[in-house]
């Protein structure tokens, strides 16, 4: 990682200012997904924008964009599920600095906490323009490399399990599935997969068509684990997570 120039803004115009009068730059926010980029970039700072409160409010929560995963696990302690896939995001002391907006900017499909967070009803607030997207849809369409993630408005669900497969306990997941559940509505995500997480919608009183969610995924080997090691551990762990 080679900053040019490096910023720190202190409003919001400021910082969307910058992004487009420095057309190599980057935000930073924890500045984890810079480390390992081999170019020269100018560095916009977002800490002192206030993007990093989170409020929970009854079923309603509202993260800014620079949230520790750590700060977020506090606030949502009473979910098991969601504690556990950000306490295997990373160590502590990485958590404690990685921030909400930079994983799900990474897109990384193999982030338990990022597949749990797709199992959740979430919108994703980005400027200019305040826009609004689906965090799933968000995931699946090309990167707008000029908008900044703000926040992330989250309906939280009545029931979330969690489960993975991973080498050893506390390794990343080879893969991993999150459901949540609503009122009327299963939401299954499943990641660790090419492309992924993707997300399964059904009714609440519906069976899950788990040969037609492998289907749909297009399961491949990579160099994680074989096609089949994958089919038959997504098979056991959405059962599992049936179960609970």
């Amino acid at each position: 990682m080679m900053i040019n120039y490096y910023f720190r803004p202190t409003t919001l115009q400021e910082a969307l200012l910058l992004k487009e009068e420095n057309k190599n730059s980057r935000f930073m926010g924890g500045g984890l997904t810079l480390v390992n980029r081999d170019e020269v970039f100018v560095a916009i700072d977002l800490q002192l924008l206030n993007l990093d409160k989170v409020t929970v409010e009854k079923i309603n929560a509202l993260v800014g964009a620079t949230a520790p995963l750590e700060k977020i696990k506090a606030h949502l302690s009473n979910y098991q599920g969601l504690k556990k896939a950000i306490t295997l995001e990373a160590s502590k002391n990485i958590r404690n600095v990685a921030t909400i907006g930079g994983l799900v900017k990474s897109k990384n499909s193999r982030s338990p906490f990022l597949n749990c967070l797709n199992s959740i009803k979430t919108i994703v607030h980005l400027e200019p323009g305040d826009i609004r997207e689906d965090l799933n849809d968000f995931m699946h369409l090309p990167d707008k490399s000029n908008s900044l993630i703000t926040s992330f408005e989250i309906k939280l669900p009545q029931e979330l399990v969690f489960d993975y497969v991973s080498r050893s306990p506390m390794d990343i997941p080879i893969i991993s599935v999150a459901i949540s559940e609503y009122d009327d509505e299963l939401r299954l995500s499943c990641g660790g997969f090419k492309g992924g997480p993707y997300l399964f919608s059904v009714d609440s009183s519906e069976k899950i068509d788990i040969d037609d969610i492998i289907k749909q995924i297009g399961i491949k080997d990579d160099e994680w684990a074989s096609s089949a090691y994958k089919k038959s551990s997504l098979e056991k762990l959405i059962l599992r997570n049936i179960a609970e």
